[in-house]
C-alpha cells in the first residue's frame, strides 16, 4: 500500500501547528542564530557573520524555491540577534512568520495560486507573495530600528 503524501492544506492539526510554530522556530533559531550565526561572529565581523548565516539558513530548507524568502528571513532573524543578543526575539518572529501560514492556508482556507505546497517543490510561489515577505520584513526592520533608537 503506497503512503498517502500529506500536502500542507490537509493537515490543520495540533501536533502540525506545534512543529510549525513552536519546535521548528524554536530548533532553527537555537540552531541558527544560537550556535551557527554566534559562532560565525567569533571570526567575522557583524554583516559578514549575518549574511553567511542567512545564506545558510536558505540553503539548509534544501528547497531552491524557498532559498531566497528563507535567506530574507534569515537576515532579518540574524538581525533581531545582532541587536537584542538574544534568540528569543527570533523566535518569537519566526513563530508568527510560520503562524501565518498555517492561518492562512489552514484556518482561512484561503486559496493562494501556485502557492508552494511543503510536499511539491517543483512549484514556484507567485511573486506578489515573495513580494509581500520582503515588503513586510522592510517594514518591521524600519519600525525596530525606530524602537532601538529610543
Amino acid at each position: 500500500m503506497a503512503e498517502k503524501e500529506i500536502k500542507f492544506g490537509q493537515l490543520p492539526s495540533l501536533g502540525f501547528f506545534l512543529s510549525l510554530v513552536l519546535f521548528g522556530p524554536l530548533f532553527e533559531e537555537f540552531i541558527f542564530r544560537g550556535i551557527i550565526l554566534k559562532g560565525y561572529l567569533e571570526n567575522y565581523s557583524p554583516k559578514k557573520a549575518l549574511i553567511i548565516s542567512a545564506l545558510v539558513f536558505g540553503l539548509a530548507h534544501m528547497n531552491i524555491y524557498q532559498f531566497i524568502t528563507a535567506s530574507i528571513s534569515g537576515l532579518f532573524y540574524g538581525w533581531l540577534y545582532l541587536k537584542t543578543k538574544s534568540i528569543i526575539p527570533c523566535i518569537f518572529a519566526h513563530s508568527i512568520n510560520n503562524s501565518i501560514d498555517f492561518i492562512v492556508i489552514n484556518l482561512l482556507q484561503i486559496k493562494i495560486p501556485n502557492y508552494i505546497l511543503i510536499s511539491d517543490t517543483s512549484q514556484f510561489q507567485p511573486l506578489w507573495f515573495d513580494i509581500l515577505g520582503i515588503a513586510l520584513v522592510i517594514i518591521s526592520i524600519y519600525q525596530l530600528k525606530k524602537i532601538f533608537k529610543n
